[in-house]
């Protein structure tokens, strides 16, 4: 993948489940879990309709020989990062 692929959410997901597939962390989402609480559903139809519309987009940076590394890795160093300097505890894998 490079930086001028569209990732949605579901790609995140998906990558997320590659990156951790062999690790104890659980990367699965929850569909309980609701990111603006204190929002009504007016609000946050409102915000995803703002969010659907963006779209970032770094060809001018690749043009001038910036490179980007793949998604993957960007996804488990951000949750090492998470861990290691933020003191977030991720959900684990029920041991078998």
């Amino acid at each position: 993948m490079i930086s001028t692929d569209k990732v949605l959410m579901e790609d995140l997901t998906a990558c997320m489940g590659e990156v951790f597939k062999n690790s104890p962390l659980d990367p699965t989402t929850t569909a309980e879990v609701d990111p603006h609480p204190d929002m009504d559903e007016a609000q946050k139809a409102w915000l995803r309709q703002v969010w659907d519309g963006v779209e970032l987009r770094n060809e001018a940076a690749t043009r001038q020989g910036t490179s980007f590394r793949p998604l993957s890795e960007t996804v488990r160093d951000t949750a090492e990062s998470l861990i290691a300097l933020c003191g977030v505890e991720p959900r684990m894998r029920a041991q078998l």
